[in-house]
């Protein structure tokens, strides 16, 4: 095969000799061309390289830009049979694939219009729940506070019911205590109205006996009182009297 050689002197090899003689792989080789490492043209649909070991940093000049566009434009007026053919399959698979891009793109609208209105009411619902969302928790937080106030007067309710109970307790044993006091007086008051019965029937049993003496008494005295004695005194129907000393 015939070097190329480009207009610097140097030879040119293709992509594939470059990477058999220098032991590299093919796919090596492009990234070395497309990092600017090594340089390269194009002619006749083929990729050439320069012969020399790629450098650390990129070697590509204008000026070389310049000259691999001539070379691509030479190589495209030189272009084979097979080289057409290859650029139409290119263009029809741009032209499916520009083609699938409008479908996609003609979906992507399509579903946009449709997502749009959905959008939108989710949106208003999300609103209108945030809102009744807001109005329950202002609403919860109010029952929150009447609660709160409700324990407040619940619990000095309790407390003021506790004293009351407390005040009633007391006031309870205060008045069995006094109770049990007014049912001592009472006992008393009954045991003075029993003795003081006992004692006006130990009056009136007194009583009749001083009665009952004083009769036997008086009776007594009629008894031991000496007796008269008259000469009798005849009469019509010799009746016979005898008076007693009218003492």
């Amino acid at each position: 095969m015939q070097d190329i050689i480009d207009i610097s002197g140097q030879p040119q090899l293709s992509a594939t000799e470059y990477a058999e003689k220098h032991g590299v792989s093919r796919r090596t080789v492009s990234r070395y061309i497309q990092q600017g490492k090594l340089e390269s043209v194009r002619r006749k649909g083929r990729t050439y390289v320069t012969d020399l070991e790629p450098t650390e940093t990129p070697i590509r000049t204008e000026s070389a830009k310049k000259l691999d566009n001539q070379d691509t434009q030479l190589g495209q007026l030189t272009r084979t049979p097979d080289d057409y053919m290859f650029k139409l399959g290119q263009l029809t698979v741009q032209a499916k694939s520009g083609h699938r891009w409008k479908s996609l793109s003609i979906v992507l609208v399509v579903l946009v219009f449709i997502a749009a209105p959905a959008i939108t009411l989710l949106y208003i619902t999300w609103q209108n729940t945030a809102a009744k969302l807001s109005t329950s928790q202002a609403a919860a937080t109010a029952i929150t506070a009447d609660l709160a106030t409700a324990t407040t007067i619940n619990d000095k309710m309790q407390k003021d019911l506790f004293q009351a109970k407390t005040t009633i307790a007391e006031s309870s044993a205060s008045i069995r205590a006094n109770e049990v006091i007014t049912q001592t007086h009472l006992d008393q008051l009954q045991d003075l109205r029993d003795q003081l019965k006992l004692e006006r029937d130990r009056s009136s049993k007194q009583a009749s006996l001083l009665a009952r003496i004083q009769e036997n008494e008086a009776l007594i005295e009629k008894l031991s009182a000496p007796k008269v004695t008259y000469p009798p005194i005849i009469g019509p129907s010799n009746a016979r009297y005898t008076a007693e000393d009218p003492r």
